[in-house]
């Protein structure tokens, strides 16, 4: 990442706020939790999950 970051001369904090949800690693929690429900907590699946 901090390759990217150096090449388009930004921060690495901007690459991950603006790009990483275009990251193939964004949503691997979702993914485990749908091809392994048993393994996951009922609460809190996923990353920055908030239970209302």
């Amino acid at each position: 990442m901090e390759d990217a970051a150096s090449f388009f001369s930004t921060s690495t904090d901007t690459i991950e706020r603006v790009y990483w949800h275009r990251s193939p690693f964004c949503q691997e929690s979702a993914v485990e939790a749908v091809n392994n429900p048993s393994k996951t907590p009922k609460e809190g699946r996923f990353k920055g999950h908030r239970k209302n």
